[in-house]
């Protein structure tokens, strides 16, 4: 399992069979009459593939309902496809199911297949009239499936056989009922139609996209050179037009809906509130968001956040009874739950105490909401019941943990994934008064074997005076009691969106550099997700300051360390995590001694726009923020070892970012190491570049620490 001499963990050993890393179980689901519970679990002889698995929720017997080994799958669809990558799902097998109405049934789209699974494991192969279809759903009820076919839109009914095309101008620059690169990128909107709840009407999204000039993105791969034409949404540059149809299923006509949508607007979300249909509306500068919903005149505005910063989205939207809804705002800082009313006769009044950060609105009945969250500790994270409007709160979760849960909220069902750093992630079912455990890493799992280091976790103070979390694991040797000092390794990420100090199973690079001598250091600085709209807000109009100096201050924990060598650190991150390694090489080259940039942003010009323009504003209106904010400034001060890493394929850190490094790290005459991927895009996870990227890694910090 591990280096026979050395007891080490290996690169080898990381990606050899059977893989040492476990998968979580996945898309944890209720079927509707809270009856059975669903969800993705690795195989156990190839743990890169998903298997569909389910369990009575009275009596748990958990079985494996599909074995993707024995099915002919096809070609997965252009718009799936893009969906996964945005999703990050790099498994094969099952990638996403559906219950049906019945709850008897389920729907597995598998790779050009159309898969009607029943619970005793039996599936019938549907043959629909479109060859390569992209998200297909069933609707509320189970009358129809929905999918897209060429960008556009159709329902087939089941009980007929009837295909009913919605749309007939999908084209190379116009899609229907597919969200577009920014809401799935970005927004993580992912959903581009939506049924009534009475099937009665289908909503759907138009995206134009011929309004973003065309521009050429390379795809260099071993043997080849390919120019792709696409339509990037460059920070300061216009985006898609969106429009926001209806078809009626009654009377078979489109109409356009009027939801107030300005022209640089964002359709941010858009979701049925009971049968009420509602529409997020954000500006293009993302400090003003409007809650909308549709009544017998039109769309009326429920609700209006504003920001001196941002405004995060989310969809922690429920309906309630009595008129009433929930809904998480940053408002007062931390994310609480507010209650209001959907005539808007009262302003919204906050339910969850003020020291509750609110993650996700897991589910609601009645009175009752569920929620996930944090109250004590960031680094943990817990399920919450709540009564509303009385604010009476459980918390239904012990231990230092973190949990990732889902809810039937009619009988109070709890399935949650549990894991903490030296526990494997292991899924656990509260049902009927008791908890069984129905998922668990095997006691022979080769992960078991690793001589796992017991990770430190402390805080500091900012300069600003806010609380910073940190992550300390120690080298493997010192953990067996060998003496000597040793290098540290700063393994960052520090850009918004992400936490990386928690309490859960950690990403085995940590274990690996541990096994290789190296101390690794993880610290959440400002700008960090998970703390709220106060510890998020320093990074607005100026990224890479107060994060390096946050990093810069998390080395005064070496001192608390004997075994820390403080002249010999290092610094490594992916995306964001690169520009920080060149940031923080470039302006605090005095502390940090090498660092390996994977995929950095190198010109935030370069990247797209919601995401950018959050944080940095619009670059045709104010370019100050960019060229603050830019590597490529700084690269004067360089003066440290540093080694460049990225995928030749990359779509979304483009690898222009690199090339406009290289260029100017050799007009300034300044050395460094380049280390490049061809035919890999931005995750960089094939097992032959992911062997050779981490030799290397460990090849260039043996050599300068």
């Amino acid at each position: 399992m591990t280096d026979a001499v050395t007891g080490r963990l290996t690169v080898e050993r990381l990606f050899a069979a059977p893989p040492i890393n476990p998968i979580p179980p996945s898309r944890l689901r209720f079927s509707p009459d809270g009856n059975h519970l669903a969800w993705l679990q690795a195989a156990v002889d190839q743990p890169g593939r998903l298997e569909l698995w389910s369990t009575p929720t009275t009596a748990p017997r958990p079985k494996c309902l599909l074995d993707t080994r024995a099915l002919e799958t096809g070609r997965v669809s252009a718009a799936d496809r893009e969906r996964q990558e945005r999703q990050r799902q790099f498994t094969a097998g099952v990638s996403t199911f559906e219950w049906l109405a019945d709850g008897e049934h389920l729907l597995v789209p598998l790779a050009g297949q159309t898969l009607l699974l029943r619970l005793d494991g039996s599936h019938t192969a549907l043959a629909l009239p479109r060859g390569e279809i992209g998200d297909l759903r069933a609707s509320p009820l189970g009358t129809y499936l929905t999918y897209v076919a060429d960008n556009d839109l159709f329902v087939f009914r089941r009980d007929t056989g009837e295909e009913i095309r919605i749309t007939h101008d999908g084209s190379e620059c116009v899609s229907n009922g597919l969200a577009e690169f920014i809401a799935q990128e970005e927004m993580h909107r992912f959903e581009g139609y939506w049924w009534a709840p009475d099937e009665r009407r289908l909503i759907f999204t138009r995206v134009d996209s011929s309004t973003i000039p065309v521009s050429h993105r390379l795809e260099v791969v071993a043997d080849d050179v390919t120019a792709i034409a696409q339509r990037y949404a460059f920070a300061g540059g216009p985006n898609a037009r969106v429009a926001l149809l209806e078809f009626d299923l009654r009377t078979g006509t489109t109409t356009a809906l009027d939801i107030g949508l300005g022209e640089t607007d964002y359709l941010a979300r858009v979701s049925f509130v009971g049968d009420v249909l509602t529409v997020q509306v954000q500006n293009r500068a993302q400090n003003r968001l409007e809650l909308r919903g549709e009544d017998e005149k039109g769309f009326c505005t429920w609700l209006v956040e504003t920001s001196d910063t941002w405004i995060n989205l989310h969809d922690n939207l429920r309906a309630m009874a009595d008129g009433r809804y929930v809904w998480t705002s940053e408002r007062d800082g931390l994310a609480r739950l507010y209650v209001a009313r959907i005539d808007a006769s009262q302003p919204p009044v906050p339910v969850t105490p003020d020291d509750l950060h609110v993650t996700a609105v897991l589910g609601s009945h009645g009175s009752t909401v569920w929620l996930q969250g944090w109250r004590e500790q960031p680094t943990e994270r817990h399920v919450y019941r709540v009564q509303v409007p009385s604010g009476s709160l459980t918390c239904l979760t012990t231990g230092s943990r973190w949990n990732d849960a889902t809810v039937h909220p009619e009988s109070g069902q709890l399935a949650r994934v549990v894991s903490d750093f030296t526990t494997p992630p292991y899924l656990l079912l509260a049902s009927g008064g008791g908890e069984s455990t129905l998922a668990r890493v095997a006691a022979d799992h080769p992960c078991h074997s690793i001589e796992r280091v017991p990770a430190v976790f402390g805080t500091l103070a900012a300069a600003d005076g806010q609380t910073l979390h940190w992550r300390m694991t120690a080298p493997l040797a010192v953990h067996r009691g060998s003496g000597g000092r040793h290098p540290v390794i700063v393994y960052v990420y520090g850009g918004p969106g992400a936490q990386r100090v928690c309490n859960a199973w950690p990403p085995m690079l940590v274990h690996l550099l541990s096994h290789a001598g190296y101390g690794v250091l993880e610290l959440d600085n400002r700008g960090s997700a998970n703390r709220g709209r106060t510890f998020e807000a320093p990074i607005f109009h100026h990224m890479g300051e107060v994060e390096v100096a946050d990093q810069v201050t998390a080395l005064s924990v070496l001192e608390r360390f004997p075994w820390a060598d403080a002249d010999r650190i290092g610094v490594h991150g992916h995306s964001y995590g690169g520009y920080m390694t060149l940031m923080c090489l470039c302006k605090a080259g005095d502390r940090f001694k090498a660092g390996v940039a994977g995929a950095p942003v190198a010109d935030w010009r370069l990247y797209d726009t919601h995401y950018t323009e959050r944080y940095l504003g619009n670059p045709a209106e104010d370019l100050t923020p960019y060229e603050m904010s830019s590597v490529l400034p700084c690269l004067e001060r360089l003066a440290r070892p540093l080694l460049l890493v990225h995928g030749m394929a990359d779509d979304n850190v483009l690898f222009t970012h690199s090339t406009r490094l290289m260029r100017e790290l050799q007009r300034l005459g300044k050395p460094f190491e380049l280390m490049t991927y061809p035919g890999s895009r931005h995750a960089l996870q094939e097992k032959d570049v992911s062997l050779h990227r981490l030799h290397h890694l460990l090849d260039f910090f043996d050599r300068h620490l």
